[in-house]
């Protein structure tokens, strides 16, 4: 036993009934879990092999994770479970053990390593069952595409056969209005509300592009490139200052700086302003709004992008459907917006999850960097 991490162990050993049984309690309530008999099974697996983590500190448990997270992974496939729900209450668990390790008399460094442990397994822990996710709902998705219903279908084709008309007659007045903007910039130059007003019809006209991709279901026009992400979520940030201002919300960022992508810059991009956006706009009524954006390595070729914000909850029944064609919370909105950026996340071989508590709701983000090792990277 690694004499440094005793008294922990100690504790932890003393008291694991109670919080296995906390533990099971918290996950036993979603009553339609056809799995509640595997939940105490899975539980005891976790906290038994986190008490041998801080026995054997410095060992690597990365493979015995893998086959719990795998293990778990496929048994939520099989019963067609959605994995948001499984992540809210790790998040829970995770909060639990933390908040116990911190009460143990020990010395501040003892309790710092002990909680390095549990955010390190359990965020690998996250990163494996999304990747068991991703790979088996590869193999499906074209069936559940394909399985929309029919009103789907013929909204999705009705959809298509209107946009041409709107677009067309949409962009006439848009490239009208700017023509009359740069006139009032020659004319006027130090009127400096006139990029600005610019830059916004310039965005309106690419939403408009995006809303007949969308509609059609094409990919955006881009090129694959390898792009720094944190430089990206600065840009998108930077655009949307007007909005998050007048909304007077607060944006912290802890982004690895280091992180590149292979892949479609203009596509996550579309991702990241339809989520933010999002987020903003949902927090119009929430006292101290907050958005925070977390970005790290899992390992050497995945990363994990979690953008979050202190709004509302939003409900089980939208939440199981919030990735579907026409799932939407706002009386104006397509329901779209969220179909897309799944499918831009799975084009890039990734995997997007939403989860919501009361004032907490997280978009999670796990896709390969698909750069040959870290050394590969664009700053």
């Amino acid at each position: 036993m690694n004499n440094e991490m005793s008294n922990i162990i100690h504790f932890l050993e003393t008291h694991k009934e109670d919080i296995i049984n906390r533990w099971n309690d918290e996950m036993m309530k979603c009553p339609n879990d056809p799995l509640k008999g595997k939940i105490q099974e899975n539980t005891n697996a976790i906290f038994f092999l986190f008490l041998r983590m801080l026995e054997e500190y410095g060992n690597d448990y990365s493979e015995d994770i893998r086959k719990i997270a795998y293990k778990v992974a496929a048994e939520k496939i099989a019963a067609n479970i959605p994995i948001t729900d499984y992540f809210n209450k790790i998040a829970i668990l995770r909060t639990e053990v933390i908040n116990l390790l911190e009460k143990i008399e020990e010395t501040p460094v003892i309790t710092k390593r002990a909680v390095y442990i549990v955010n390190k397994y359990m965020d690998l822990y996250i990163y494996f069952i999304s990747y068991k996710y991703i790979e088996q709902h590869n193999v499906s998705r074209i069936k559940e595409q394909d399985s929309l219903t029919e009103t789907h279908k013929e909204r999705l084709t009705l959809l298509g056969q209107m946009t041409s008309s709107f677009v067309h007659e949409f962009r006439n007045p848009l490239t009208s209005i700017k023509g009359f903007i740069q006139l009032l910039k020659a004319e006027n130059p130090e009127m400096k509300y006139l990029d600005i007003i610019s830059g916004e019809l310039e965005n309106l006209n690419t939403r408009v592009s995006q809303f007949l991709s969308i509609s059609k279901k094409e990919q955006l026009d881009s090129m694959r490139t390898v792009f720094n992400l944190q430089y990206l979520i600065e840009e998108v940030i930077t655009f949307l200052y007007p909005s998050i201002l007048d909304s007077n919300v607060s944006i912290q960022t802890d982004v690895d700086p280091l992180i590149s992508i292979d892949g479609y810059p203009e596509e996550i991009r579309q991702v990241l302003l339809n989520i933010i956006f999002n987020a903003v706009d949902v927090l119009n009524s929430t006292e101290n709004p907050l958005i925070t954006i977390t970005g790290f390595y899992t390992n050497e070729k995945n990363i994990m992008l979690t953008i979050s914000n202190n709004g509302p909850k939003i409900e089980q029944d939208i939440l199981a459907n919030i990735f579907k064609p026409f799932t939407t919370t706002k009386k104006s909105g397509t329901g779209l917006g969220l179909f897309v950026c799944k499918e831009i996340i799975e084009k890039h071989n990734g995997m997007i999850t939403c989860t919501s508590s009361e004032n907490l709701t997280t978009f999670t983000i796990n896709i390969p960097t698909n750069l040959t090792s870290k050394k590969n990277l664009i700053i």
